[in-house]
């Protein structure tokens, strides 16, 4: 054997000029989503809503109307207690639950400019949040809502999440993942073919 041949097989495999290593890779992300983090939480247009929707909705459903209800507490996650089980199903759910909506705030953001995706998501996620009967349950709700209710990703993602925490069991988890699962493709296509053609 040559001596080229020997010292080929045993000098480690050059990284390509230019190309990072998966560790200083991961660590650029880390930093972008951590820059990306701290310029939204600086953001008045942003953190604000977000802060103050979530706490009015908390005191209106979680506190005022339902006070003293178990099963309200239990479907509204107010306090509630869950064994070690229900909160890793929960977990499994709104990690992967998340999907179609990431896939939607990406196409709003192929639509319009940074400092009003916020406002605009929000006039689309809270009226979807309530008509898919995540702030009262649906038969509390007039009949039209509860008919068009399956048309949201949000009714899906609370049927598995109350399906994960015991309260609907009798749910077939596997449609619900589906429907989720073809939003998230169907958004993800819309936005990557905007971006495409308008960068």
């Amino acid at each position: 054997m040559s001596t080229d041949a020997v010292l080929n097989r045993v000098r480690p495999t050059a990284v390509p000029s230019g190309a990072m290593s998966r560790r200083r890779l991961f660590g650029a992300y880390l930093a972008e989503a951590r820059s990306e983090c701290l310029r939204y939480l600086r953001a008045p247009a942003f953190i604000l809503p977000m802060t103050l929707f979530s706490t009015v909705f908390y005191l209106m459903f979680g506190v005022l109307i339902n006070h003293g209800n178990a099963d309200a507490a239990r479907y509204l996650l107010a306090h509630v207690v869950l064994s070690w089980s229900q909160i890793a199903a929960m977990l499994a759910v709104g990690s992967l639950g998340v999907l179609p909506f990431c896939a939607l705030g990406m196409f709003v953001g192929t639509l319009i400019k940074g400092q009003g995706a916020p406002g605009l998501l929000n006039l689309v996620y809270l009226p979807m949040a309530f008509l898919s009967g995540l702030w009262l349950p649906l038969p509390m709700l007039p009949q039209v809502v509860r008919k068009f209710a399956p048309i949201w990703p949000s009714y899906h993602l609370n049927q598995l999440t109350l399906a994960a925490v015991g309260m609907n069991n009798r749910a077939e988890p596997w449609p619900h993942a589906l429907v989720l699962a073809g939003f998230a493709l169907a958004f993800l296509l819309l936005a990557a073919r905007r971006l495409r053609r308008y960068g």
